[in-house]
């Protein structure tokens, strides 16, 4: 009889990995154990996997409303309006999360993963604007931290108002996929389209205790996003990216 479990091992041989080494046969469900626990090396994978607060790969059937987050908080998603599945165009993988610009969104439940208080965090995604209007809500954490396309460019903010000019920089554009990020170290606020950051770097201390997060659209869901939304990953504590980097080539990693 196989016994499972990375203390154990198969058929009972002990197995202990470590950040730099990990030999032997592994069973997924091992390894991601293994890395939550902070002992599964970082090669291949995500070095600061501990700290993902979500993990939506957006794959599926073309009309699906099923939404799995795959990162250690297994996350319940919530549909809202028409959101659904999309296989006509992704950035990677099957699919692509398609929201119509009429209040479709994705939701989680309250949770402290997304209260990341005066820490560092960082928000990323794959986005594809199929139109850019006024008010076009990327997404929303607690009406306190949110990301959209204002008047035709990309605001970001932690305040709940997008008007100061601080957090509004840089024209967006429409019928391509672009790689956003928005990153927190220490107050050093910094948003970033395809690697290359836009618009001053901003001192911000906000505390961000609310902790719902909301995609496709911020405050409220008549400002939502047309277009397409794919490889959503949420990480708390960890800014990584502070200055312009080559985005990512491949889906996040699972583990």
């Amino acid at each position: 009889m196989a016994l499972l479990g990375y203390n154990g091992g198969l058929r009972g041989k002990p197995r202990i990995p470590s950040t730099s080494n990990a030999s032997g046969i592994w069973d997924l469900d091992e390894q991601k154990i293994a890395a939550s626990a902070g002992i599964w090396p970082s090669a291949g994978g995500d070095p600061y996997w501990a700290n993902v607060s979500l993990l939506l790969h957006m794959d599926g059937s073309n009309g699906s409303t099923t939404f799995a987050d795959l990162s250690s908080n297994a996350h319940t998603i919530t549909v809202g309006g028409n959101a659904q599945v999309s296989t006509t165009d992704s950035k990677f993988g099957t699919g692509s999360l398609l929201l119509d610009g009429a209040g479709d969104y994705l939701e989680t439940p309250a949770h402290s993963s997304f209260a990341f208080g005066t820490g560092d965090f960082t928000v990323e995604c794959w986005v594809y604007p199929s139109v850019i209007n006024d008010n076009d809500g990327l997404f929303t954490i607690g009406n306190q931290l949110f990301a959209a396309i204002y008047q035709s460019n990309w605001a970001i903010g932690t305040t709940g108002s997008m008007l100061s000019p601080s957090y509004t920089s840089g024209a967006a554009t429409a019928d391509s996929w672009q790689h956003f990020a928005i990153t927190r170290s220490g107050s050093a606020l910094r948003l970033f389209i395809n690697g290359t950051q836009l618009g001053p770097t901003s001192n911000d201390t906000t505390d961000l205790t609310n902790n719902q997060l909301f995609i496709g659209y911020y405050f409220s869901s008549a400002f939502a996003w047309n277009g397409k939304i794919d490889e959503f990953r949420v990480t708390k504590g960890i800014a990584r990216y502070t200055s312009n980097y080559t985005p990512p080539t491949a889906p996040f990693p699972n583990f």
